[in-house]
């Protein structure tokens, strides 16, 4: 029955139209990470209620308002990435680099001051890499391409013409010239999968690049009691995959299926924030972040190596795919902050990350921070975050199939599926009237289901861990 069930939902998804971006593609452009300041970094991301901070501003533009000094800040940061199998992956880049300039009033009611900063902020960093290893699979991505094939005549995947026409996926032409997938002997335009032997899968993806943020940020404080703010700017995206699939069949056969994908693109970012303190001790905040439509290009190919009876070398034509639109997702972020005193906070926060794609489930996070006096101007700082992404409607992990249409020309058929990430985090500053010197580290641990291919039921589980260090410095006037 699950089988059946399997073959239903492909043949479904064959009736969709060619499609260069995929659901996969849209997750991983909209998906953000917890970067910034060390305090930032080191506070778990939980600062919405609390403000003063460039990456906090970023997040609820109304924490600007609590600036009371120009601040020149930079931020570098070195990421090491460590997957459960695969390579070891290391990245140094500048995480947040911002110029604030505030306009102090000398009043203690109405419009205390004005703060308007420029900032660079990067919100993901993409580069790493995943090997992933199946045994003794139910199905072979060749039994995916000749159901993808099912209803073409073989003249259709003939000749170079079959890479520019719209009712032939690259799947299938590979499939076909690769000698992967035969005809039925019904005459009926029918195919299945030449090897019928048990096999083995193993799949090797490398990824690199970047989101980054340039904005323009403002924030007002309104009696020392009341902020408000808003951000406008501009979202850059750039974004590089290799992935090397391969599968080796009982009698001997294998083959080698590498893909290549390239996009860059930009997107208009918009927020507004508010904070309030409607006690010496207690803080609240709130923001919203409308969706960002993005303008992208895509380009794309392949390459196909069998070893076997039939050994063949094929190569793909350049697929340049420009420009292409999406909107990622809007969130709405709340938090609230205690005051302990002389002796620090306790900061708490809940980002709601809504994705308007349809087949994407949202995102959720929950993040905790604290601050502690160690000494006059010395500060330290502990923070945890959990960011939850597959929840179906009854609030439960799901991991859903996605099928890419039977005339895509795209060739990474994996997906995977964010189950849980957990950010600890801890740090130490120095805050002086004229400069800010701060360090952090950060440990995640990220547990993803990855399928090889549509028709694996069973995903394999795939954990990664991160480890961070974030330098912050600053000067202010």
């Amino acid at each position: 029955m699950q089988k059946k069930l399997l073959f239903i939902l492909m043949l479904v998804a064959a009736m969709s139209t060619n499609a260069q971006i995929t659901s996969n593609d849209h997750i991983n452009m909209a998906e953000q990470d917890l970067m910034g300041t060390s305090r930032y970094v080191a506070m778990g991301g939980a600062m919405a209620a609390v403000g003063g901070d460039a990456s906090a501003a970023s997040d609820n533009p109304a924490g600007l308002g609590v600036y009371r000094r120009n601040e020149l800040m930079l931020t570098l940061d070195y990421q090491i990435d460590k997957p459960t199998t695969g390579n070891l992956t290391t990245k140094v880049s500048c995480g947040q680099a911002s110029w604030n300039f505030c306009f102090m009033k000398d009043r203690m009611r109405g419009v205390v001051g004005n703060n308007v900063m420029l900032n660079y902020r990067r919100i993901k960093n993409f580069r790493r890499e995943r090997t992933v290893s199946c045994a003794n699979m139910d199905y072979s991505l060749t039994d995916v391409i000749a159901l993808k094939t099912n209803g073409l005549a073989e003249q259709y995947l003939q000749g170079d013409k079959a890479w520019y026409d719209s009712e032939v996926g690259w799947l299938s032409k590979m499939g076909y010239e690769g000698y992967l997938i035969d005809p039925d002997s019904t005459g009926a335009n029918q195919w299945h999968a030449t090897n019928m032997s048990a096999v083995d899968g193993m799949l090797k993806i490398q990824e690199s690049g970047s989101v980054d943020e340039f904005s323009f940020t403002w924030g007002m404080n309104i009696s020392n009691q009341w902020y408000v703010g808003a951000e406008l700017g501009v979202r850059s995206l750039s974004y590089l995959k290799s992935s090397f699939y391969q599968e080796r069949f009982a009698n001997g056969d294998s083959y080698t299926l590498d893909s290549y994908v390239n996009s860059s693109g930009v997107g208009f970012i918009s927020k507004l924030g508010f904070m309030c303190r409607p006690t010496s001790y207690l803080r609240l905040g709130v923001a919203l972040h409308a969706p960002v439509p993005m303008a992208f290009s895509l380009h794309n190919y392949g390459e196909l190596r069998t070893k076997g009876a039939r050994s063949v070398f094929i190569e793909s034509v350049d697929n340049n795919d420009s420009p292409k639109t999406f909107v990622q997702p809007m969130h709405a972020i709340f938090g609230t902050a205690f005051q302990l005193g002389t002796y620090g906070l306790i900061s708490v926060q809940y980002d709601y990350q809504h994705d308007f794609a349809k087949g994407i489930h949202d995102t959720h996070w929950v993040k905790v921070g604290a601050e502690g006096v160690v000494a006059n101007n010395w500060f330290f700082n502990l923070g945890y975050a959990l960011k939850v992404r597959q929840l179906n409607e009854a609030g439960t992990l799901s991991d859903p199939i996605r099928a890419i249409p039977h005339n895509s020309v795209r060739l990474d058929t994996e997906f995977n599926n964010l189950q849980h990430a957990h950010y600890l985090s801890a740090g130490v500053s120095f805050r002086h009237k004229y400069v800010v010197v701060g360090a952090a580290y950060q440990c995640r641990l990220m547990i993803e289901n990855i399928h090889l291919h549509e028709l694996q039921a069973t995903p394999t589980e795939f954990a990664t861990t991160t480890h961070k260090l974030v330098f912050s410095i600053a000067g202010r006037y």
